[in-house]
């Protein structure tokens, strides 16, 4: 479920990109940080990432080595899905973290909660595959049927910023929020972060239809003026030739 969108939802589009932070880096910064607090303004219904790449631990499987070890990919997938809260297999034991419970004191009472261990690929790497062992009689683990390293989904898009690698947020407004309040709100967001962001070059320009709107009230506004000050003028004459006669 998702907001309500206006039929001409698209608000904004703001470009993300950086010399120094890595692509999967910048989308976490953009999904965790920047999109959360964007969804606070008023008005904002929902802010995709164009071009985002989820960073995430991953288990590259090789086929020879598999094969050299005797194990299937379904294997590997239990045993790393079973290794990590969030996985490909929504149904695995390691999904099932539990509430955790809590153990009372004679003065509070304190939570228990589950803390995984595995946080890096190279923690996941050393997970071994059930009770399997190699020839030497070490256990079998993970990174001997495949490399073990951060990386993200299959991309099935991406985003140009600069003429480079980036990403591109694109802001979706509600359909009774006004597209000038949302725009100032919005850029008001990103000013507000910029000085924790260094490094990272964010463009809300590249696609910006409050300037349409500023741009049609100031042509209105400077039409009307000329307009009446023409009827003045002719007015003026008029009275005028009246007071001649």
């Amino acid at each position: 479920m998702i907001q309500p969108l206006s039929s001409t939802s698209r608000a904004m589009k703001i470009g993300m990109s950086s010399d120094t932070v890595d692509l999967m880096d910048l989308s976490m910064i953009a999904y965790w940080k920047i999109r959360a607090r964007l969804l606070d303004v008023p008005g904002v219904a929902n802010v995709p990432i164009w071009g985002e790449r989820i960073k995430m631990p991953q288990v590259q499987v090789d086929l020879e080595r598999m094969r050299a070890h005797d194990v299937s990919l379904e294997e590997v997938m239990d045993v790393t899905a079973d290794a990590l809260d969030v996985g490909l297999l929504m149904y695995s034991e390691g999904s099932v973290i539990g509430t955790g419970g809590f153990v009372d004191t004679p003065n509070q009472r304190i939570g228990i909660r589950s803390v995984l261990p595995v946080l890096s690929p190279e923690s996941l790497a050393q997970v071994p595959i059930y009770d399997r062992k190699k020839v030497d009689g070490t256990p079998l683990r993970l990174d001997d049927v495949g490399d073990v390293v951060w990386d993200t989904w299959p991309l099935f898009g991406d985003a140009v910023i600069n003429q480079g690698p980036g990403l591109m947020l694109i802001v979706e407004k509600l359909p009774w929020a006004n597209t000038l309040d949302v725009t100032r709100g919005v850029e008001a967001a990103i000013d507000e972060m910029r000085p924790g962001l260094p490094g990272i070059d964010i463009d809300t320009t590249i696609f910006r239809p409050a300037t349409f709107i500023d741009m049609s009230i100031e042509n209105l506004a400077n039409s009307l003026l000329i307009g009446g000050l023409l009827v003045i003028v002719v007015l003026f004459f008029f009275s005028g030739n009246g007071v001649l006669h």
